[in-house]
Protein backbone atom coordinates (compact mmCIF):
# COMPACT_ATOMS: atom_id res chain seq x y z
CA UNK A 1 0.00 0.00 0.00
CA UNK A 2 2.84 2.36 0.87
CA UNK A 3 4.60 1.58 -2.43
CA UNK A 4 1.51 2.36 -4.53
CA UNK A 5 1.08 5.64 -2.64
CA UNK A 6 4.64 6.65 -3.52
CA UNK A 7 3.80 6.14 -7.23
CA UNK A 8 0.92 8.62 -7.22
CA UNK A 9 3.10 11.76 -7.90
CA UNK A 10 4.78 9.98 -10.81
CA UNK A 11 1.44 8.94 -12.26
CA UNK A 12 0.06 12.47 -11.90
CA UNK A 13 3.18 13.87 -13.56
CA UNK A 14 2.79 11.45 -16.48
CA UNK A 15 -0.87 12.40 -16.85
CA UNK A 16 0.05 16.11 -16.82
CA UNK A 17 2.80 15.63 -19.41
CA UNK A 18 0.50 13.55 -21.60
CA UNK A 19 -2.23 16.16 -21.42
CA UNK A 20 0.21 18.92 -22.32
CA UNK A 21 1.37 16.93 -25.34
CA UNK A 22 -2.13 16.01 -26.51
CA UNK A 23 -3.94 19.28 -25.84
CA UNK A 24 -2.50 21.33 -28.75
CA UNK A 25 -3.41 18.53 -31.14
CA UNK A 26 -6.88 18.05 -29.67
CA UNK A 27 -7.54 21.76 -30.10
CA UNK A 28 -7.28 21.23 -33.88
CA UNK A 29 -10.74 19.66 -33.58
CA UNK A 30 -12.05 23.18 -32.91
CA UNK A 31 -10.87 24.43 -36.34
CA UNK A 32 -13.65 26.67 -37.69
CA UNK A 33 -12.40 27.09 -41.25
CA UNK A 34 -10.78 30.48 -40.64
CA UNK A 35 -7.61 30.83 -42.75
CA UNK A 36 -6.93 34.58 -42.47
CA UNK A 37 -4.61 35.80 -39.74
CA UNK A 38 -5.03 39.53 -39.15
CA UNK A 39 -2.26 39.44 -36.58
CA UNK A 40 0.26 37.95 -39.02
CA UNK A 41 -1.15 39.77 -42.07
CA UNK A 42 -1.23 36.58 -44.13
CA UNK A 43 -3.39 33.60 -45.11
CA UNK A 44 -2.99 30.47 -43.00
CA UNK A 45 -2.90 27.03 -44.54
CA UNK A 46 -6.35 25.51 -45.09
CA UNK A 47 -7.40 22.02 -44.05
CA UNK A 48 -6.70 19.92 -47.17
CA UNK A 49 -9.49 17.94 -48.76
CA UNK A 50 -9.48 14.14 -48.70
CA UNK A 51 -7.28 12.92 -51.59
CA UNK A 52 -9.22 11.75 -54.62
CA UNK A 53 -6.36 10.84 -56.97
CA UNK A 54 -2.68 9.93 -56.95
CA UNK A 55 -1.47 13.51 -57.38
CA UNK A 56 -3.50 14.89 -54.47
CA UNK A 57 -2.49 11.87 -52.35
CA UNK A 58 1.21 12.68 -52.85
CA UNK A 59 0.64 16.35 -51.97
CA UNK A 60 -1.65 15.68 -48.99
CA UNK A 61 0.99 15.01 -46.26
CA UNK A 62 2.83 18.27 -47.00
CA UNK A 63 -0.39 20.28 -47.06
CA UNK A 64 -1.64 18.67 -43.83
CA UNK A 65 1.70 19.39 -42.16
CA UNK A 66 1.35 23.06 -43.16
CA UNK A 67 -2.20 23.08 -41.77
CA UNK A 68 -1.09 21.64 -38.40
CA UNK A 69 1.82 24.10 -38.19
CA UNK A 70 -0.58 27.03 -38.70
CA UNK A 71 -3.41 25.89 -36.40
CA UNK A 72 -2.05 23.82 -33.46
CA UNK A 73 -3.31 24.79 -30.02
CA UNK A 74 -1.90 27.90 -28.31
CA UNK A 75 -0.05 28.81 -31.52
CA UNK A 76 -1.04 32.49 -31.41
CA UNK A 77 0.05 32.84 -27.78
CA UNK A 78 3.32 31.05 -28.44
CA UNK A 79 4.03 33.20 -31.49
CA UNK A 80 3.29 36.33 -29.46
CA UNK A 81 5.56 35.15 -26.62
CA UNK A 82 8.34 34.31 -29.09
CA UNK A 83 8.07 37.73 -30.72
CA UNK A 84 7.95 39.56 -27.39
CA UNK A 85 11.07 37.82 -26.05
CA UNK A 86 12.99 38.72 -29.16
CA UNK A 87 11.82 42.33 -29.16
CA UNK A 88 12.69 42.79 -25.49
CA UNK A 89 16.18 41.57 -26.40
CA UNK A 90 16.34 44.12 -29.21
CA UNK A 91 16.24 41.52 -31.99
CA UNK A 92 13.53 41.33 -34.64
CA UNK A 93 11.74 37.96 -34.68
CA UNK A 94 10.76 38.30 -38.36
CA UNK A 95 12.65 39.31 -41.48
CA UNK A 96 10.12 42.01 -42.45
CA UNK A 97 10.97 44.23 -39.46
CA UNK A 98 14.26 45.90 -38.52
CA UNK A 99 14.79 47.06 -34.95
CA UNK A 100 16.47 50.45 -35.01
CA UNK A 101 17.99 52.63 -32.35
CA UNK A 102 16.01 54.08 -29.41
CA UNK A 103 13.04 51.75 -30.05
CA UNK A 104 12.44 52.79 -33.67
CA UNK A 105 11.02 50.07 -35.93
CA UNK A 106 11.50 50.00 -39.70
CA UNK A 107 9.69 48.02 -42.35
CA UNK A 108 12.13 45.74 -44.13
CA UNK A 109 11.86 44.34 -47.61
CA UNK A 110 14.28 44.48 -50.48
CA UNK A 111 13.96 48.28 -50.41
CA UNK A 112 15.58 48.91 -47.00
CA UNK A 113 18.25 46.29 -47.61
CA UNK A 114 18.94 47.38 -51.18
CA UNK A 115 17.19 50.23 -53.00
CA UNK A 116 16.61 52.70 -50.17
CA UNK A 117 20.17 52.53 -48.89
CA UNK A 118 21.62 53.02 -52.36
CA UNK A 119 22.86 49.46 -52.92
CA UNK A 120 20.60 48.91 -55.92
CA UNK A 121 20.17 52.29 -57.65
CA UNK A 122 18.36 52.98 -60.90
CA UNK A 123 20.38 52.38 -64.01
CA UNK A 124 20.47 55.35 -66.37
CA UNK A 125 17.93 53.63 -68.60
CA UNK A 126 15.58 52.72 -65.73
CA UNK A 127 15.55 56.30 -64.48
CA UNK A 128 15.04 57.59 -68.00
CA UNK A 129 12.08 55.23 -68.51
CA UNK A 130 10.46 56.42 -65.26
CA UNK A 131 10.84 60.08 -66.17
CA UNK A 132 9.56 59.43 -69.71
CA UNK A 133 6.52 57.65 -68.25
CA UNK A 134 5.43 60.67 -66.20
CA UNK A 135 6.20 62.98 -69.11
CA UNK A 136 3.92 60.86 -71.30
CA UNK A 137 1.12 61.04 -68.74
CA UNK A 138 1.65 64.79 -68.41
CA UNK A 139 1.35 65.29 -72.19
CA UNK A 140 -1.73 63.08 -72.36
CA UNK A 141 -3.52 65.06 -69.64
CA UNK A 142 -2.30 68.40 -70.96
CA UNK A 143 -3.83 67.57 -74.35
CA UNK A 144 -7.15 67.29 -72.52
CA UNK A 145 -6.59 70.55 -70.63
CA UNK A 146 -6.01 68.72 -67.36
CA UNK A 147 -3.11 69.07 -64.94
CA UNK A 148 -0.89 66.34 -63.51
CA UNK A 149 1.01 66.73 -60.23
CA UNK A 150 3.33 63.86 -59.21
CA UNK A 151 3.52 63.43 -55.44
CA UNK A 152 6.30 61.04 -54.28
CA UNK A 153 6.55 60.48 -50.51
CA UNK A 154 9.72 59.26 -48.74
CA UNK A 155 9.84 56.18 -46.57
CA UNK A 156 10.55 56.67 -42.88
CA UNK A 157 14.17 55.58 -43.19
CA UNK A 158 14.88 58.44 -45.62
CA UNK A 159 13.69 60.99 -43.07
CA UNK A 160 15.08 59.38 -39.92
CA UNK A 161 18.29 57.63 -41.03
CA UNK A 162 19.89 58.42 -37.67
CA UNK A 163 17.68 55.76 -36.07
CA UNK A 164 18.51 52.98 -38.53
CA UNK A 165 20.40 50.02 -37.06
CA UNK A 166 24.15 50.00 -37.61
CA UNK A 167 23.70 46.98 -39.89
CA UNK A 168 22.04 49.21 -42.52
CA UNK A 169 24.83 51.09 -44.25
CA UNK A 170 23.98 53.93 -46.64
CA UNK A 171 26.25 53.33 -49.63
CA UNK A 172 24.84 55.78 -52.18
CA UNK A 173 21.80 57.77 -53.28
CA UNK A 174 18.50 55.92 -52.98
CA UNK A 175 16.14 55.50 -55.92
CA UNK A 176 13.91 58.11 -54.32
CA UNK A 177 16.68 60.69 -54.28
CA UNK A 178 17.65 59.80 -57.85
CA UNK A 179 14.07 60.38 -58.99
CA UNK A 180 13.77 63.56 -56.92
CA UNK A 181 16.84 65.02 -58.62
CA UNK A 182 15.73 63.96 -62.12
CA UNK A 183 12.21 65.37 -61.60
CA UNK A 184 13.54 68.91 -61.07
CA UNK A 185 14.29 69.31 -64.77
CA UNK A 186 11.71 66.90 -66.20
CA UNK A 187 8.66 67.67 -68.29
CA UNK A 188 6.12 67.19 -65.49
CA UNK A 189 5.30 68.80 -62.13
CA UNK A 190 6.54 67.03 -58.98
CA UNK A 191 6.18 67.87 -55.29
CA UNK A 192 9.39 67.97 -53.23
CA UNK A 193 7.80 66.37 -50.18
CA UNK A 194 11.17 65.36 -48.73
CA UNK A 195 12.21 69.01 -48.39
CA UNK A 196 8.89 69.91 -46.71
CA UNK A 197 9.12 67.03 -44.24
CA UNK A 198 12.79 67.63 -43.45
CA UNK A 199 11.99 71.29 -42.73
CA UNK A 200 9.14 70.28 -40.41
CA UNK A 201 11.42 67.81 -38.64
CA UNK A 202 14.10 70.48 -38.16
CA UNK A 203 11.42 72.69 -36.58
CA UNK A 204 10.77 70.02 -33.95
CA UNK A 205 7.77 68.32 -35.56
CA UNK A 206 7.27 64.55 -35.18
CA UNK A 207 6.09 63.62 -38.68
CA UNK A 208 6.39 59.81 -38.78
CA UNK A 209 5.40 57.12 -36.34
CA UNK A 210 8.16 55.50 -34.32
CA UNK A 211 6.63 51.99 -34.57
CA UNK A 212 4.66 52.23 -37.84
CA UNK A 213 5.75 52.27 -41.48
CA UNK A 214 3.75 55.45 -42.30
CA UNK A 215 3.79 59.13 -41.56
CA UNK A 216 1.32 60.24 -38.88
CA UNK A 217 -1.46 62.71 -39.68
CA UNK A 218 0.81 65.57 -38.61
CA UNK A 219 3.35 64.53 -41.22
CA UNK A 220 0.50 64.15 -43.72
CA UNK A 221 -0.42 67.78 -42.96
CA UNK A 222 3.00 69.05 -44.03
CA UNK A 223 2.83 66.82 -47.09
CA UNK A 224 -0.58 68.31 -47.87
CA UNK A 225 0.77 71.86 -47.62
CA UNK A 226 3.63 71.02 -50.00
CA UNK A 227 1.17 69.44 -52.43
CA UNK A 228 -1.19 72.43 -52.38
CA UNK A 229 1.73 74.84 -52.85
CA UNK A 230 2.81 72.94 -55.97
CA UNK A 231 -0.78 72.88 -57.27
CA UNK A 232 -0.94 76.66 -56.99
CA UNK A 233 2.53 77.01 -58.48
CA UNK A 234 1.53 75.18 -61.68
CA UNK A 235 -1.51 77.43 -62.12
CA UNK A 236 -4.47 75.47 -60.79
CA UNK A 237 -6.75 77.81 -58.85
CA UNK A 238 -9.53 75.36 -57.96
CA UNK A 239 -10.25 74.44 -54.37
CA UNK A 240 -8.70 76.19 -51.38
CA UNK A 241 -5.77 75.64 -49.02
CA UNK A 242 -6.84 74.92 -45.45
CA UNK A 243 -5.43 76.94 -42.59
CA UNK A 244 -3.87 75.13 -39.62
CA UNK A 245 -6.46 76.75 -37.34
CA UNK A 246 -9.14 74.70 -39.14
CA UNK A 247 -7.67 71.40 -37.90
CA UNK A 248 -7.68 70.19 -34.30
CA UNK A 249 -4.28 68.54 -33.77
CA UNK A 250 -4.12 66.53 -30.56
CA UNK A 251 -1.37 64.22 -29.41
CA UNK A 252 -2.58 60.83 -28.16
CA UNK A 253 -1.33 59.58 -24.83
CA UNK A 254 -2.99 56.15 -24.94
CA UNK A 255 -1.34 53.15 -26.65
CA UNK A 256 -1.77 53.09 -30.41
CA UNK A 257 -1.60 49.82 -32.34
CA UNK A 258 0.52 50.45 -35.41
CA UNK A 259 0.90 48.33 -38.52
CA UNK A 260 4.31 46.94 -37.55
CA UNK A 261 3.45 46.21 -33.91
CA UNK A 262 -0.09 44.93 -34.51
CA UNK A 263 -0.10 43.42 -38.01
CA UNK A 264 3.43 42.07 -38.28
CA UNK A 265 4.64 41.42 -34.72
CA UNK A 266 1.27 40.50 -33.11
CA UNK A 267 2.25 42.55 -30.05
CA UNK A 268 -0.70 44.89 -29.60
CA UNK A 269 -0.48 46.87 -26.37
CA UNK A 270 3.17 45.99 -25.69
CA UNK A 271 4.79 49.10 -27.19
CA UNK A 272 3.89 52.75 -26.66
CA UNK A 273 3.73 54.86 -29.82
CA UNK A 274 4.84 58.36 -28.79
CA UNK A 275 4.00 60.13 -32.05
CA UNK A 276 0.28 59.46 -32.45
CA UNK A 277 -2.05 62.34 -33.24
CA UNK A 278 -5.68 62.96 -34.02
CA UNK A 279 -6.12 65.55 -36.75
CA UNK A 280 -9.78 66.42 -37.12
CA UNK A 281 -11.24 69.32 -39.11
CA UNK A 282 -13.27 71.68 -36.95
CA UNK A 283 -15.37 73.01 -39.83
CA UNK A 284 -18.63 71.46 -41.00
CA UNK A 285 -19.55 70.53 -44.55
CA UNK A 286 -22.14 68.29 -46.16
CA UNK A 287 -19.83 65.80 -47.87
CA UNK A 288 -21.05 62.51 -49.32
CA UNK A 289 -18.68 59.52 -49.52
CA UNK A 290 -19.77 56.97 -52.12
CA UNK A 291 -18.37 54.05 -54.10
CA UNK A 292 -18.72 54.95 -57.80
CA UNK A 293 -19.04 51.34 -58.96
CA UNK A 294 -22.39 50.75 -57.23
CA UNK A 295 -23.37 53.97 -55.44
CA UNK A 296 -22.80 52.52 -51.95
CA UNK A 297 -22.64 55.38 -49.43
CA UNK A 298 -20.53 55.55 -46.25
CA UNK A 299 -21.50 57.40 -43.09
CA UNK A 300 -17.95 58.07 -41.92
CA UNK A 301 -16.35 60.35 -44.49
CA UNK A 302 -12.79 60.52 -43.12
CA UNK A 303 -11.75 56.94 -43.93
CA UNK A 304 -9.99 55.92 -47.14
CA UNK A 305 -11.25 53.04 -49.29
CA UNK A 306 -9.57 49.61 -49.44
CA UNK A 307 -6.46 49.48 -51.66
CA UNK A 308 -8.08 48.63 -55.03
CA UNK A 309 -11.43 50.33 -54.46
CA UNK A 310 -12.43 53.77 -55.75
CA UNK A 311 -14.31 56.25 -53.56
CA UNK A 312 -15.77 59.67 -54.30
CA UNK A 313 -15.99 62.46 -51.69
CA UNK A 314 -18.32 65.20 -52.95
CA UNK A 315 -19.65 68.38 -51.39
CA UNK A 316 -23.42 68.70 -51.66
CA UNK A 317 -23.05 72.45 -52.19
CA UNK A 318 -20.12 73.00 -54.58
CA UNK A 319 -18.02 76.15 -54.38
CA UNK A 320 -16.11 76.10 -57.67
CA UNK A 321 -16.79 72.57 -59.06
CA UNK A 322 -13.15 71.57 -58.60
CA UNK A 323 -12.68 67.84 -59.19
CA UNK A 324 -9.51 65.89 -58.38
CA UNK A 325 -8.57 62.32 -59.28
CA UNK A 326 -6.03 60.97 -56.80
CA UNK A 327 -4.01 57.85 -57.60
CA UNK A 328 -2.69 56.82 -54.24
CA UNK A 329 -1.38 54.22 -51.82
CA UNK A 330 -1.88 53.93 -48.05
CA UNK A 331 0.09 57.12 -47.37
CA UNK A 332 -2.85 59.13 -48.72
CA UNK A 333 -5.19 57.67 -46.07
CA UNK A 334 -4.14 60.28 -43.49
CA UNK A 335 -4.79 63.07 -46.01
CA UNK A 336 -8.51 62.35 -46.49
CA UNK A 337 -9.69 65.03 -43.98
CA UNK A 338 -7.53 67.70 -45.62
CA UNK A 339 -8.25 66.97 -49.28
CA UNK A 340 -12.02 66.51 -49.07
CA UNK A 341 -12.38 69.91 -47.38
CA UNK A 342 -10.15 71.53 -50.01
CA UNK A 343 -11.95 70.51 -53.23
CA UNK A 344 -15.57 70.06 -54.25
CA UNK A 345 -14.94 66.45 -55.27
CA UNK A 346 -12.01 64.11 -54.68
CA UNK A 347 -11.92 60.61 -56.17
CA UNK A 348 -9.56 58.22 -54.40
CA UNK A 349 -8.43 55.64 -56.96
CA UNK A 350 -5.68 53.07 -57.43
CA UNK A 351 -4.17 51.84 -60.70
CA UNK A 352 -4.72 48.20 -61.61
CA UNK A 353 -0.97 47.76 -62.01
CA UNK A 354 1.56 49.06 -59.48
CA UNK A 355 2.90 52.32 -60.94
CA UNK A 356 0.28 52.04 -63.68
CA UNK A 357 -2.03 54.60 -65.27
CA UNK A 358 -5.43 54.02 -66.87
CA UNK A 359 -6.81 56.71 -69.23
CA UNK A 360 -10.25 55.15 -68.76
CA UNK A 361 -10.30 56.66 -65.24
CA UNK A 362 -9.68 60.10 -66.73
CA UNK A 363 -12.53 59.63 -69.21
CA UNK A 364 -14.85 58.26 -66.51
CA UNK A 365 -14.33 60.95 -63.86
CA UNK A 366 -13.31 63.94 -66.05
CA UNK A 367 -11.12 65.60 -63.36
CA UNK A 368 -9.50 69.04 -63.64
CA UNK A 369 -6.45 67.81 -61.76
CA UNK A 370 -4.80 64.38 -61.43
CA UNK A 371 -2.52 63.77 -58.43
CA UNK A 372 -0.26 60.72 -58.67
CA UNK A 373 0.95 59.87 -55.16
CA UNK A 374 3.28 56.97 -54.37
CA UNK A 375 5.66 56.03 -51.56
CA UNK A 376 9.39 55.50 -51.98
CA UNK A 377 9.33 51.70 -51.69
CA UNK A 378 7.16 51.43 -54.82
CA UNK A 379 10.12 52.52 -56.94
CA UNK A 380 11.25 48.90 -57.17
CA UNK A 381 8.47 48.50 -59.77
CA UNK A 382 8.72 49.84 -63.33
CA UNK A 383 6.02 52.20 -64.65
CA UNK A 384 3.19 50.59 -66.62
CA UNK A 385 1.75 52.62 -69.51
CA UNK A 386 0.36 49.86 -71.73
CA UNK A 387 -3.17 51.27 -71.69
CA UNK A 388 -2.04 54.78 -72.45
CA UNK A 389 0.24 53.75 -75.31
CA UNK A 390 -2.52 51.57 -76.75
CA UNK A 391 -4.87 54.50 -77.31
CA UNK A 392 -5.92 54.59 -81.01
CA UNK A 393 -4.60 57.54 -83.02
CA UNK A 394 -8.06 59.06 -83.45
CA UNK A 395 -8.49 59.13 -79.65
CA UNK A 396 -4.98 59.91 -78.53
CA UNK A 397 -3.57 63.16 -79.96
CA UNK A 398 -0.14 62.15 -78.69
CA UNK A 399 0.08 59.14 -81.00
CA UNK A 400 2.64 60.80 -83.22
CA UNK A 401 4.98 61.42 -80.28
CA UNK A 402 4.61 57.95 -78.77
CA UNK A 403 6.16 54.65 -79.62
CA UNK A 404 3.95 53.03 -82.28
CA UNK A 405 1.85 50.04 -81.30
CA UNK A 406 2.43 47.67 -84.16
CA UNK A 407 0.81 44.60 -82.65
CA UNK A 408 -3.00 44.93 -82.60
CA UNK A 409 -3.35 42.51 -79.66
CA UNK A 410 -1.79 45.21 -77.46
CA UNK A 411 -4.87 47.40 -78.00
CA UNK A 412 -7.25 46.75 -75.17
CA UNK A 413 -10.49 45.03 -76.09
CA UNK A 414 -12.95 46.81 -73.83
CA UNK A 415 -15.57 44.09 -74.36
CA UNK A 416 -13.21 41.30 -73.22
CA UNK A 417 -15.53 38.58 -74.58
CA UNK A 418 -13.87 35.18 -74.78
CA UNK A 419 -14.28 33.18 -77.98
CA UNK A 420 -14.44 29.44 -77.34
CA UNK A 421 -11.34 27.77 -78.74
CA UNK A 422 -9.26 30.93 -78.34
CA UNK A 423 -5.90 30.53 -76.64
CA UNK A 424 -5.11 33.47 -74.38
CA UNK A 425 -1.38 34.04 -74.78
CA UNK A 426 1.02 36.03 -72.63
CA UNK A 427 4.17 38.07 -73.14
CA UNK A 428 4.52 41.37 -74.95
CA UNK A 429 3.25 39.77 -78.15
CA UNK A 430 0.32 38.00 -76.51
CA UNK A 431 -3.37 38.82 -76.36
CA UNK A 432 -3.90 38.52 -72.59
CA UNK A 433 -3.97 42.21 -71.73
CA UNK A 434 -7.76 42.69 -72.19
CA UNK A 435 -8.39 39.95 -69.62
CA UNK A 436 -5.80 40.89 -67.00
CA UNK A 437 -7.37 42.24 -63.83
CA UNK A 438 -4.39 42.94 -61.60
CA UNK A 439 -1.35 41.06 -60.35
CA UNK A 440 0.72 40.84 -63.55
CA UNK A 441 4.14 42.17 -64.46
CA UNK A 442 4.87 44.18 -67.57
CA UNK A 443 6.24 41.45 -69.88
CA UNK A 444 9.80 41.83 -71.11
CA UNK A 445 9.73 38.84 -73.48
CA UNK A 446 7.42 37.89 -76.37
CA UNK A 447 5.85 34.75 -74.87
CA UNK A 448 5.81 34.94 -71.06
CA UNK A 449 4.21 37.12 -68.36
CA UNK A 450 5.01 36.62 -64.67
CA UNK A 451 2.48 37.12 -61.90
CA UNK A 452 3.24 39.96 -59.50
CA UNK A 453 2.42 39.88 -55.80
CA UNK A 454 0.34 37.39 -53.86
CA UNK A 455 -2.62 37.36 -56.27
CA UNK A 456 -3.15 37.47 -60.03
CA UNK A 457 -6.56 37.58 -61.66
CA UNK A 458 -8.32 37.52 -65.01
CA UNK A 459 -11.75 38.97 -65.84
CA UNK A 460 -13.28 36.95 -68.67
CA UNK A 461 -16.70 37.33 -70.30
CA UNK A 462 -17.89 33.85 -71.30
CA UNK A 463 -20.89 33.08 -73.47
CA UNK A 464 -23.24 30.08 -73.63
CA UNK A 465 -22.20 28.15 -70.54
CA UNK A 466 -24.47 25.22 -69.73
CA UNK A 467 -22.13 22.85 -67.97
CA UNK A 468 -18.56 22.24 -66.81
CA UNK A 469 -15.64 24.11 -68.33
CA UNK A 470 -12.08 22.75 -68.57
CA UNK A 471 -9.35 25.30 -67.95
CA UNK A 472 -5.81 24.57 -69.20
CA UNK A 473 -2.88 26.73 -68.07
CA UNK A 474 0.69 26.47 -69.31
CA UNK A 475 2.94 27.72 -66.51
CA UNK A 476 6.34 27.51 -64.89
CA UNK A 477 6.96 28.22 -61.17
CA UNK A 478 9.62 30.28 -59.45
CA UNK A 479 11.51 27.60 -57.49
CA UNK A 480 15.00 27.14 -56.07
CA UNK A 481 16.14 23.72 -54.75
CA UNK A 482 16.54 23.79 -51.00
CA UNK A 483 15.12 27.30 -50.68
CA UNK A 484 11.73 27.17 -52.36
CA UNK A 485 10.73 23.73 -53.62
CA UNK A 486 7.27 24.55 -54.95
CA UNK A 487 4.66 27.25 -55.48
CA UNK A 488 1.32 26.74 -53.80
CA UNK A 489 -1.56 27.91 -56.01
CA UNK A 490 -5.20 28.30 -55.02
CA UNK A 491 -7.66 28.88 -57.86
CA UNK A 492 -10.84 30.87 -57.28
CA UNK A 493 -13.75 31.44 -59.64
CA UNK A 494 -15.60 34.35 -58.10
CA UNK A 495 -15.53 33.67 -54.34
CA UNK A 496 -15.33 29.86 -54.73
CA UNK A 497 -12.09 27.92 -54.28
CA UNK A 498 -12.16 25.42 -57.13
CA UNK A 499 -8.70 23.89 -56.91
CA UNK A 500 -5.27 23.91 -55.29
CA UNK A 501 -1.93 22.95 -56.85
CA UNK A 502 1.63 22.49 -55.67
CA UNK A 503 3.67 23.43 -58.72
CA UNK A 504 7.28 22.23 -58.52
CA UNK A 505 8.32 21.15 -62.04
CA UNK A 506 10.77 23.86 -63.13
CA UNK A 507 9.73 24.05 -66.75
CA UNK A 508 6.64 24.99 -68.70
CA UNK A 509 3.91 22.36 -68.43
CA UNK A 510 0.13 22.23 -68.72
CA UNK A 511 -2.27 21.79 -65.79
CA UNK A 512 -5.98 21.15 -66.29
CA UNK A 513 -8.85 21.96 -63.98
CA UNK A 514 -12.55 21.25 -64.48
CA UNK A 515 -14.75 24.08 -63.21
CA UNK A 516 -18.51 23.72 -62.55
CA UNK A 517 -20.45 25.82 -65.04
CA UNK A 518 -22.70 27.28 -62.35
CA UNK A 519 -19.83 29.36 -60.96
CA UNK A 520 -19.51 31.54 -64.07
CA UNK A 521 -21.28 34.88 -64.35
CA UNK A 522 -23.94 34.41 -67.07
CA UNK A 523 -24.38 38.14 -67.71
CA UNK A 524 -20.90 39.65 -67.46
CA UNK A 525 -17.29 39.03 -66.63
CA UNK A 526 -16.17 36.20 -64.36
CA UNK A 527 -13.23 36.84 -62.05
CA UNK A 528 -10.66 34.02 -62.06
CA UNK A 529 -8.05 34.51 -59.35
CA UNK A 530 -4.81 32.69 -58.61
CA UNK A 531 -3.81 33.08 -54.94
CA UNK A 532 -0.02 32.70 -54.63
CA UNK A 533 1.13 32.62 -50.98
CA UNK A 534 4.68 31.47 -51.87
CA UNK A 535 5.52 34.44 -54.14
CA UNK A 536 9.08 35.71 -53.61
CA UNK A 537 11.62 38.01 -55.24
CA UNK A 538 14.11 36.11 -57.43
CA UNK A 539 16.89 38.08 -55.76
CA UNK A 540 15.93 36.72 -52.33
CA UNK A 541 16.47 33.20 -53.70
CA UNK A 542 19.81 34.06 -55.28
CA UNK A 543 18.35 34.00 -58.81
CA UNK A 544 19.51 37.21 -60.45
CA UNK A 545 18.73 40.74 -59.25
CA UNK A 546 14.97 40.98 -59.95
CA UNK A 547 13.25 42.73 -57.01
CA UNK A 548 9.68 42.02 -58.09
CA UNK A 549 7.60 39.59 -56.03
CA UNK A 550 6.68 36.84 -58.49
CA UNK A 551 5.37 33.28 -58.43
CA UNK A 552 4.34 31.83 -61.81
CA UNK A 553 5.33 32.48 -65.41
CA UNK A 554 2.27 32.16 -67.67
CA UNK A 555 2.59 31.20 -71.31
CA UNK A 556 -1.07 30.50 -72.15
CA UNK A 557 -4.51 29.73 -70.77
CA UNK A 558 -7.55 28.37 -72.57
CA UNK A 559 -11.07 27.24 -71.75
CA UNK A 560 -13.06 24.42 -73.33
CA UNK A 561 -16.72 23.65 -72.91
CA UNK A 562 -17.25 20.03 -71.91
CA UNK A 563 -20.22 17.74 -71.54
CA UNK A 564 -23.48 19.69 -71.80
CA UNK A 565 -21.64 22.68 -73.26
CA UNK A 566 -20.90 21.00 -76.59
CA UNK A 567 -22.91 22.39 -79.44
CA UNK A 568 -24.92 19.86 -81.43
Amino acid sequence: MQKSTRNIPSILLLILLGTMCLLPGLMLLQFDGETLSAAENRSLAALPDIPTDAESLVAWPTRFESFVADHFGFRAKLVRMYNLIHMKAGVSPISRVRVGKDGWLFLEETWLGETNRGAHPFSDRQLENLVESFELRHRYLDSRQKLLVVFPVPDKNSLYPEFLPDSVKIVGPSRFRQFRKAARNAGFHAVDSLLALETAKQNGEAVYYKTDSHWNCRGAWFGYLALMAKIREVGYQGGRILDESEINFNRLEKPHNTDIVHNLLNLSGEFQEPYSFTCNPNMSADIKATRPSDGQSFDYIYSAPPPKEHRSYRRSEPRDRSRVLLYRDSYANAMVPYLIHSFDEVIYAAPTDVMGFDPADVERYDPDLVIYQFVERILIYPPVDDLLRAQPANINPLASSQRAVSNPVQIRNQAGIYQWGEKITFGNQGNSRPYQNGGWTTPATPLVTWTQGANASLAVDFSEINGPVTMRVKIKPLVSPGKLDHQQVRVFVGPENVGEWLVSFNNFHTIELVIPGGLFNPSGKTDIKFALPDAKTPQSLGIGTDLRVVSLAFMSIEFERTGDNDES
